[in-house]
């Protein structure tokens, strides 16, 4: 199994976007098809130890 972490930018980007084979749409339609399962979590985001700056663009 593998997981993956999609931010809701991809959401808004697929939704945007006038080109139906960017890599946004691709993941919106997977997850609107059922190829790629939604699974939410009630744990909260942990920032590893060894992570000593993040830079939020």
């Amino acid at each position: 199994m593998i997981y993956a972490v999609i931010d809701t930018n991809v959401f808004i980007s697929a939704l945007l976007s006038k080109n139906e084979d960017s890599a946004t749409v691709k993941v919106f339609n997977a997850i609107a098809n059922e190829i790629i399962i939604v699974q939410k979590s009630s744990t909260p985001l942990t920032i590893p130890r060894n992570v000593n700056k993040i830079i939020f663009k």
